[in-house]
């Protein structure tokens, strides 16, 4: 091991991120990350809420209408949403319950492509039986704002601050919405506080002003940057 005498580590400078460097940064996530519309497990999940429209399309059904997306946005994978889809398509009477049962029945080892692997053990269909998503779509049906429906969401069993945040911007995603909050979104390491007091020491303190310093077409919101930052493992 060599020490290097006379060296005091605390005076060496560190190098501090100006906002042109964190600004091109995040447009480079921009520009090579897929976008978010593009991914395969968001892609299911929005063909699966037009189809759960089609099958209930009365007005009092939104109720039911949320509770299957509420479970197909937990089982991430396309093949279990498609499967789940196809067994919902040949009963929509039957119960989530039921659902589940079959789903669990024919599916012995799904292949996990999206889901962290941390998260599989939650999200897979018997765990999915215990969740109570009549209390959750309810309260959806009643346009909650952002802070509150992640605070509904992680109710849910599994689901803590980075599942929550993602239920949330797939939710505004699925129903086309625009995603609500201007403050910016922390989704574990990948966009995490640190991060975020990086961009507010340069003046950028949230997604509004972001958007301000973004070239023109790269227009996103909280939880699109939120992804863009953890998929393009950005740093500052």
């Amino acid at each position: 091991m060599i020490f290097v005498l006379g060296l005091d580590m605390a005076s060496i400078p560190i190098k501090e991120q100006t906002m042109e460097t964190i600004i091109s940064k995040i447009e480079t996530a921009i520009d090579q990350v897929e976008p978010l519309r593009s991914r395969g497990d968001v892609k299911s999940i929005c063909a699966a809420v037009d189809s759960i429209k089609s099958l209930f399309k009365d007005i009092s059904d939104s109720e039911t209408r949320l509770q299957h997306f509420i479970i197909v946005w937990a089982l991430r994978e396309p093949p279990l949403i498609e499967s789940y889809m196809h067994l919902l398509a040949s009963n929509p009477s039957f119960s989530i319950q039921h659902l589940l049962d079959e789903l669990e029945a024919s599916t012995k080892k799904p292949k996990y492509e999206y889901l962290p692997k941390r998260l599989i053990g939650k999200h897979k269909p018997s765990a999915l039986k215990k969740w109570d998503v009549a209390d959750l779509s309810k309260s959806l049906t009643l346009k909650p704002n952002h802070k509150t429906l992640v605070k509904l969401a992680k109710k849910l069993p599994g689901v803590g601050a980075y599942s929550s945040e993602h239920f949330a911007r797939t939710y505004y995603f699925a129903f086309n919405m625009p995603h609500p909050s201007s403050e910016f979104v922390v989704m574990g390491a990948g966009a995490s506080k640190a991060k975020y007091d990086a961009m507010r020491k340069v003046g950028v303190n949230n997604i509004d002003e972001l958007n301000q310093h973004l070239r023109a077409g790269c227009f996103i919101n909280a939880g699109e940057l939120s992804y863009y930052l953890c998929m393009g493992k950005v740093e500052f």
